[in-house]
This record gives structure tokens, sequence and C-alpha cells, in this order.
């Protein structure tokens, strides 16, 4: 039986925590956004006006940058030499994000643990199953890392050359890092580490797969450690990460354009930096709360008026973090019900020959 078919029942101290974080989130994106919501002079008319060819413009650039996440996770398995079609690989990834986004505690490593078992489940063996997940997350995260500082300069909180330093800098240690972390016996430990933190993940907490693997944690790291791709194929990697940075950067933009503000680009990419950072630390599901308010304080000190301010915010926000979820849903859906009608004319076909 596959992972959401069993019953999962997480303690109830766990399910009362993770409503309280969401119900704290939310708490504080409405403390933050609803006062200067409502000092907005016909808040309606203000929603109706907004520009729609900039709204489908801010939609399609955040589907694109969660398609090219999948496009990232697709060319790592390539390099680990899998070969999975690129409509498979885009589903597990909008599952994925929506798997992540209804956990409220520990979303990434639900998300994660999903899109692992699924990789799984189409053939990919375990130990590239778990590093091209990994490996996505790491390489989003440091090139984040890196254009942190740029962003800062661009706001005038750093100066440009101690930012480039600070970039550099960063961008040394992450390969420092990655070259003692592929050594055999570091990655042995890691993969211990991985499959026994798997074990407590509420998507696998009642499934045999992490006990399964942990007789085979040898293995998963000699493969981990053989895994060596070409320097064109890091370029490729390194490229793919940017650009999901840059197409969702992008939508935030096309939000504040669609209200009518000029962009104010420098306070978009602090406010954007400030969203990352809450999402990254998951003190609230989708960083929902800190997110929201760093966010329109960016925007209100790079010269939008705080209540176009707050309308960039909430259609932001409910595109890339509801619709996304949505899509991601639908995609199960569609998926589930393709394998359902598959099955059932197997079973016919079956039927069928022993008449």
């Amino acid at each position: 039986m596959g992972i959401w078919g069993r019953a999962i029942r997480p303690p109830r101290w766990r399910l009362l925590f993770d409503v309280a974080l969401a119900l704290v989130g939310v708490g504080i994106a409405v403390w933050r956004l609803a006062p200067t919501l409502a000092h907005v002079p016909d808040l309606g008319a203000r929603l109706a006006g907004l520009g729609r060819g900039w709204l489908v413009l801010a939609l399609l650039l955040a589907v694109a940058s969660l398609a090219d996440y999948g496009e990232l996770h697709r060319r790592l398995l390539i390099a680990g030499g899998a070969r999975i079609s690129g409509a498979t690989v885009q589903a597990i990834t909008f599952i994925g994000n929506a798997v992540t986004q209804a956990v409220p505690s520990g979303g990434s490593l639900a998300g994660g643990g999903y899109s692992v078992a699924v990789l799984q489940r189409r053939g990919v063996d375990a130990a590239l199953s778990v590093w091209t997940v990994a490996m996505g997350i790491l390489l989003t995260s440091t090139t984040m890392a890196v254009m942190a500082p740029l962003c800062l300069a661009a706001g005038q909180f750093l100066s440009v050359p101690a930012a480039v330093a600070l970039s550099g800098t960063i961008a040394a240690l992450c390969w420092a890092g990655w070259s003692v972390m592929r050594r055999p016996p570091i990655v042995d430990a890691i993969a211990r580490g991985v499959l026994a933190a798997a074990g407590q993940m509420p998507v696998l907490r009642h499934t045999d797969w992490p006990a399964q693997q942990s007789t085979r944690v040898n293995q998963f790291a000699q493969r981990i450690g053989h895994l060596r791709p070409r320097p064109v194929q890091w370029v490729t990697f390194v490229a793919a990460a940017v650009a999901t940075w840059m197409l969702d950067y992008l939508a935030l933009a096309a939000c504040a354009a669609a209200t009518g503000s000029a962009i104010p680009w420098a306070a978009v990419a602090v406010g954007y930096l400030i969203v990352q950072i809450s999402i990254g630390l998951e003190l609230t599901p989708g960083g929902t709360g800190p997110a929201e308010a760093g966010l329109l304080a960016a925007l209100v000190s790079g010269g939008i008026p705080a209540g176009s301010a707050a309308i960039v915010v909430m259609v932001y926000r409910v595109l890339t973090l509801l619709v996304l979820a949505m899509l991601g849903w639908a995609v199960f859906v569609s998926v589930a019900l393709h394998r359902a009608h598959r099955r059932a004319g197997s079973t016919n076909g079956t039927h069928n020959r022993s008449h």
C-alpha cells in the first residue's frame, strides 16, 4: 500500500502544536495587513482595478519558478543516471510543494519525504532519490545565501564591495563544505542521519521505508559518494537554482506593477529576501506572519504607499502560497484519477480475457 494509503495518526500534541503555529502565523499576517487594508478607500474597487495583465504575468512567473525547480530535479536525476519524463518530475514537484504548504511544522521535510518516496516508486534508487531532493534544497539555499548580501547592498544595508566580498566568501565556504561532505565517511554519517530523520517524518512514520533502507546504508553512502556530476552539469544546476529565485522575484515585482505603483527594485529585493528567510526558518507555516510583516515594511520603505503595499503583499502571497498549492493538489487528484482509470482498465482487460 502507498504511503498515502496508510492511516497516519500523529500524536495529539503535535496536531495541537501545528494548529497553534498556523493560527499564530495567520494572526500576525492579519494584525499587520488588516489595519492598513482597512484604510484603503474603496478597497473592492482597488482590487478590481488591478492590472490583469500584470496579475497574469505574476502567476505565470510563479508557476515558471516552481517548474524550473522541477527541472533542476530532473537534471540532477539525469546526472545520477536516472531517466524520468519531465512531466512526471513536474508532477512530483508541484505535489511536493502542496504537501510542504499543507504541513504546518516541518513542511519541507514532509514535501521532501513525499518526493523521495515517489521517485523510488518510479524506479529511482534510494540513494539517488535522497541525493536529488537534498541537492535541490542545498543548491537553492546556497544560491540564495550568495545573493543575499547583494540584495542587502541594493537596499543600502551593505556597501557594494562588502556585499561582493561576503558573497564570494559564502560561495567559497559552501564549495569547501561540499568538498568535505562528499567524502565516504561523511556521506555515511549523513546518510544514517537522513534515514533516522526520515523515520520521524509524518509522511513516512507509519511506513516501513526507513527500516528497509537502514539495512543498506553502506550501499547508500557508496552510491552517493560516486555521484560526480561534470563541471558543465554543475553550471546548469546553479543556473537553474538562480533562475527559480529570479522568476519568483519578478513575480513579486509584477504584483507591485499591478497596483500601478512604480517598482522600487531594491526594496522589492530586500522584501523578497525577508520572505524567503521567513519561509526557510519555518517558524510558522510557509513563513506566514513574519513574511507578510517584513515584506510590507520593505515595500513601504521603498516608497510604495502603505495601502498599495498591503495589496501587493496580499496578492503575492495568495498567488505563491495558495494558488500554487491548489495547483499541486489539482495535479495530485489528476494523477490519482489517471492511476485509478488505468487500474480499472487493467482489471477489466484481465476479466475479459478470463472469459
